[in-house]
């Protein structure tokens, strides 16, 4: 199951960079109602996966079922993602990243190298996909879905992971459900693409079969066995011969690893797979490297001559050559992606596991953002591999060759340069990005006496070119690093804000934060600091720790949670404070044969309704500042003030916040262009609360206010005043108890007061 998971993860990985960042813009073809029905179908999904973990006791099966889900759920990832692609197709065929072949309603995507192909479909009148993985002439993946009705899905996926075939079946209807794994499959079963029914049997049959019906569940079945490690071997990385002091690269050593269940995968070496410590090379003789591996122990053994004897090569794979600084590059990148997403297992890997087992919005929001930053079309890191392959490719020479010229270049010619005192590579090279051919720079920085990388790419010619940020890491230790990514919120126009992501990562575990609006962070590159608790401070961080997700979010607006506390969570007015005083206020009116005008003194229709989403989004840093001609943000003590234009008009809001252990105050002022104001203020005394609403122009103030004590005893007055006072930081003594007229209940008794 691990081993076909990192399959499908990394299908999803190729759909993600193939789709980019700027794909889901519609083509000739409108396929909105199939997204739009994918969502849906996810949503019965997740539904339907919490409704049933929540009734299973088992640990052990609670797990198993979170694993066949998440199975299920990759389907509409991977299908939503090549949609995207076909739908960029469907604009220009020219694409020259991919090579994509249309034939009827099938989108075959063909990999040359890799000698795989992924063919999708999609019919929009049944509002059904159909997706087939094959490599080497053999299919690997279908996955399947279609719309049977109103709340009405039905998947299909068949794996075959190293000749051992699985089905999986589901069918969602409503708040119901079933799910069906069978492990002994034979051969691709039935299609469901396009199907407007599907048989009786169909999810009721297998190894394992989850069933909710009307809330009730039950479970037929038995629980995968858990298969072992019965030998490994070294594949490459272990040189035959090394000469006198000559470092061995640990992380760079590969080994193939066989299972119970006759299936293999190749992994890197870690430090924690050393039996004792690594063989040192300072003296010439035989050693011994002991690695261990799911329990099994195994020993190597190698050379170590005199300089200029080693004639020999790796084990395994065998070309020996100099170390060159492109080489020594390569393999200390080649360890750190193996330990960040290529190796099994990997920390992306893990942190997908744990994000999708857990369901939490918060953190799969994270994991998603976090895997967009890193192998996005546009991410640092899918650049940095950009990089090292034109130095790869400069060295076979083959440079022009893989990385031509446009017709109109510019006068940009791709180059690779290397400055052995700083280390630092200079690379040049054109490069297509989704429909356009870019001018991509960079300068890729490796020490190895560090084994730490920076790498800073720009794109665009001349004056035209942007910063794209960069990348940074550093080993701690063999299989721990510390890495950073500093890159544009946005790609396309450098605004002066950037995003950071600070991560401390081993295979299994690690913490990430994530900065936005950040400064640059400090260099990991060269560094010989304490890196112990690097990646734990941001605006928000996540933590991976024996398979368990932690998230911690940063990013508040206090005066928002006063507010909400007061007027009620998300929208949810119905029950809050404020509405419980004022429908007190006008039963008691209505009691004694008055009337009572409730929209006159609700917060409902103020200024911090309409607008203290501004200073929220600020201060979480999700506020989209080009909506705006001009904005401006100071903050002076507790009084924080955003100055915006729009159209010529400019408007200034000020804010104002403080609070101690039994009292809050929100203000709001709001002045416009032609001296207007709109005045809005909240004050938590104790369990007391006050109101001020007031707007107009200068000497001429509709004045609002509200005393809330407790249900006995409460006013609300209106003030016509030439002069607008503020009750922030201000007694409140005898408050809102005149007025031009006044609402009282006063000891259980209501009374209206007019002048």
């Amino acid at each position: 199951m691990e081993v076909f998971m990192k399959r499908i993860l990394l299908v999803i990985i190729l759909g993600l960079v193939l789709a980019g960042c700027n794909f889901f813009s519609g083509g000739k073809d409108d396929y909105t109602e199939l997204f739009d029905n994918i969502e849906d179908a996810g949503e019965l999904r997740d539904s339907f996966y919490e409704a049933v973990d929540e009734k299973i006791d088992d640990d052990g099966q609670s797990l198993t079922f979170a694993a066949d889900l998440f199975m299920v759920s990759t389907a509409d990832l991977s299908a939503s993602l090549y949609l995207a692609v076909v739908e960029l197709y469907l604009v220009t065929p020219k694409l020259s990243t991919v090579d994509i072949e249309k034939k009827g309603d099938t989108y075959t995507f063909s990999d040359e190298d890799e000698n795989e192909q992924v063919k999708v479909k999609f019919d929009q009148k049944t509002n059904s996909y159909s997706l087939e993985v094959s490599k080497d002439g053999t299919v690997t993946l279908v996955s399947e879905m279609t719309k049977l009705g109103k709340n009405h899905f039905a998947y299909q996926i068949y794996t075959d992971s190293n000749g051992k075939k699985c089905v999986y079946q589901m069918l969602l209807m409503g708040e119901d459900g079933k799910l069906s794994v069978d492990e002994e499959a034979t051969k691709i079963p039935s299609t469901i693409y396009k199907a407007k029914s599907v048989p009786k049997s169909f999810a009721t049959s297998g190894t394992r079969v989850y069933i909710l019906d009307k809330g009730e569940f039950s479970f037929e079945g038995s629980l995968s066995e858990q298969k072992t490690v019965t030998n490994f071997t070294i594949v490459s990385g272990l040189k035959q011969q090394y000469e006198l002091n000559e470092e061995i690269f640990l992380t760079g050593i590969k080994i193939r690893i066989t299972c119970s269940d006759g299936s293999t995968e190749e992994i890197y070496v870690t430090s924690s797979m050393v039996v004792g410590t690594v063989p040192d090379t300072s003296s010439t003789g035989t050693k011994t490297l002991k690695l261990k591996y799911g329990g099994i122990q195994k020993s190597f053994t190698f050379e170590v001559v005199e300089d200029g004897e080693n004639g020999n090569g790796e084990n395994g794979n065998g070309e020996n050559g100099e170390e060159t600084a492109s080489k020594k590059l390569q393999q200390s990148f080649l360890s750190f992606s193996g330990t960040f997403a290529s190796g099994t297992p990997s920390f992306l890997g893990s942190l997908a596991n744990a994000a999708f087992s857990e369901s939490d919005p918060q953190k799969l929001l994270f994991y998603e953002e976090f895997s967009n930053a890193s192998f996005s079309l546009w991410s640092n890191i899918t650049l940095l591999l950009e990089g090292i392959s034109v130095i790869t490719a400069h060295e076979a020479g083959t440079l022009d060759a893989l990385f031509p010229d446009p017709a109109n270049n510019y006068g940009k010619t791709a180059y690779v340069t290397y400055n052995e005192e700083t280390q630092t590579f200079a690379i040049g090279y054109w490069n297509t990005k989704g429909l356009y051919t870019y001018w991509f720079e960079q300068e890729i920085s490796y020490d190895e006496a560090t084994d730490s990388l920076r790498a800073v790419a720009k794109c665009g010619v001349d004056e035209e070119q942007l910063i794209r940020g960069y990348t940074e890491y550093k080993k701690i230790v063999d299989g721990n690093y510390a890495a950073n990514l500093y890159f544009p919120v946005d790609e396309n126009d450098d605004e002066g804000l950037y995003t950071n992501y600070e991560f401390r990562f081993t295979q299994t575990e690690g913490v990430i934060s994530q900065n936005l609006w950040a400064d640059p962070p400090a260099t990991l590159y060269r560094t010989t600091a304490d890196l112990s608790d690097y990646g734990k401070q941001g605006d928000k961080t996540m933590t991976l720790v024996d398979g368990t997700l932690t998230f911690v979010d940063r990013l508040t607006c206090q005066s928002e949670i006063f507010w909400k506390s007061f007027m009620g969570e998300d929208g949810e007015y119905e029950g809050s404070l404020e509405q419980s005083f004022l429908q007190r206020m006008a039963d008691a009116a209505e009691a004694s044969g008055g009337w009572f005008d409730e929209s006159l003194f609700t917060l409902t229709y103020s200024a911090l309704n309409d607008y203290l989403w501004l200073l929220a989004d600020y201060e979480k840093k999700v506020l989209d500042l080009n909506q705006f001609d001009k904005f401006t943000f100071t903050m002076e003590n507790d009084s924080k003030t955003i100055i915006t234009e729009e159209y010529g008009e400019e408007t200034t809001f000020v804010f104002r916040y403080k609070s101690d252990k039994i009292s809050q105050q929100l203000s709001l002022i709001v002045t416009f262009s032609d001296g207007a104001k709109m005045v809005a203020e909240l004050v938590r005394n104790g369990s007391r609360f006050y109101i001020q609403l007031a707007q107009g122009l200068p000497n001429e103030y509709d004045t609002y206010r509200a005393a809330y004590h407790d249900n006995n005893n409460m006013y609300c007055a209106y003030s016509f005043l030439k002069k607008f006072v503020s009750i922030y930081g201000e007694s409140l003594e005898g408050y809102a108890e005149t007025g031009d007229y006044v609402h009282k209940i006063e000891n259980g008794v209501y009374s209206f007061v007019e002048k």
